[in-house]
């Protein structure tokens, strides 16, 4: 037999399915595809399931999926009979955070010959110490012969990990002048590079005040990106009305500049372009934080109120005294937002020793791939 390459011999090419439900925004969306596109790209065949068909195909126009990735309608309350072909086939499910499997759908992942498939419940990000002795537990059926695994992302060294793609330094590189008009070139008719550059991608409760008045008062000309849905109702309720076209912030030297929902490698890029990025929820918060660049976090809202706590916990991580997420006193006030202006070389480094701290974390999609099988890599 003629000498094979190493990886193809410890290699074990698996069926991954990924089952993803969207709540209200893309978050869910857009980590299970960088989980799917991951996986496939290791060289695995993977289905990714998504519930909310519209949205699936609206993104997945804007995405070049890997030749091993396709994308399925899941239809929640029970398999077709197709459905049925396809979850005999494969060799783990992926439960997207911890969306949920209807009976029908749990007897169809049991009834795989010769065993069922391994089960990995990819949970939301942790930023709390608790995620460490949470992640690698098991949860059996009750009555089926299925055992769910959880996979805890986050911070601690024990936990799954964040997700770091093999070529995420170079995706986030610096990027020279050149480069980076021609990518401006495609949200602006504006000489981009001319301008302080805001990213504004929050929820529509943000507290923009005291970003907005500090701006408002200060001379450096700031050009603010603002794709749509929640960052413009944001703006709606500060006074300030977006249509698709540029719009000067009078009595400033600002300029609004509304742009359209961003594929992910794009919102990657963006995020690397800009001084200041103002993030939410789970996606765009890691993003955020491989830019290396400042930048203002959003949780989601939780009705019990846990989302403060979760700020917190990342606040006690992440250090420093900048305005940094939504849920401190401080993000209100004009007076720190004005010291993190004069302060934005410190907390840029800060934002780029932060980004080799995360390095030393588990990588994500490996954990992912390693709870499958001990021999995939």
């Amino acid at each position: 037999m003629p000498e094979q390459p190493i990886d193809t011999l410890l290699i074990s090419r698996k069926k991954i399915a990924i089952f993803c439900a969207r709540i209200d925004n893309w978050g869910d969306i857009g980590v299970t595809w960088r989980v799917a596109r991951y996986c496939a790209q290791e060289g695995h065949e993977v289905v990714w399931w998504i519930d909310d068909w519209q949205a699936a195909q609206s993104f997945v126009a804007r995405i070049s999926c890997p030749p091993t990735l396709t994308v399925r309608r899941w239809h929640r309350s029970a398999p077709t009979a197709e459905d049925r072909d396809q979850v005999s086939q494969v060799d783990a499910m992926i439960e997207a955070f911890a969306c949920g499997f209807s009976d029908p759908w749990l007897a169809a992942f049991a009834a795989r010959r010769p065993h069922p498939p391994r089960w990995i419940v990819l949970d939301h990000l942790v930023t709390e110490p608790w995620a460490g002795s949470v992640h690698g537990l098991s949860s059996p059926h009750p009555r089926l012969p299925l055992d769910a695994q959880w996979c805890i992302p986050g911070f601690e060294p024990r936990c799954g990990g964040l997700l770091r793609e093999p070529d995420l330094l170079s995706r986030f590189a610096e990027w020279s002048d050149t480069e980076a008009a021609v990518f401006f070139t495609r949200l602006t008719p504006l000489s981009a590079l001319s301008y302080r550059r805001v990213s504004l991608f929050c929820y529509a409760d943000a507290p923009l005040s005291g970003l907005l008045a500090t701006l408002a008062a200060d001379p450096t000309p700031t050009l603010l990106f603002v794709p749509p849905g929640a960052p413009r109702q944001a703006l709606a309720a500060a006074g300030i009305a977006l249509d698709e076209s540029p719009q000067a912030w009078p009595g400033t030297p600002h300029v609004w500049q509304p742009i359209p929902f961003l594929a992910p490698d794009d919102y990657d890029r963006l995020l690397t372009l800009c001084h200041l990025n103002w993030v939410r929820g789970e996606d765009s918060f890691v993003r955020a934080q491989w830019a290396a660049r400042p930048f203002v976090w959003s949780p989601y809202r939780r009705a019990d109120g846990a989302h403060v706590q979760f700020a917190e916990a990342f606040r006690t991580r992440f250090g420093g005294h900048w305005p940094l997420t939504d849920t401190e006193t401080r993000i209100t006030d004009a007076h720190d937002w004005r010291l993190a202006l004069t302060e934005w070389e410190a907390w840029a480094n800060h934002a780029a020793a932060w980004r080799e701290t995360l390095l030393q974390l588990p990588e994500l999609g490996q954990t992912v791939l390693g709870m499958i099988s001990p021999t995939v890599r």
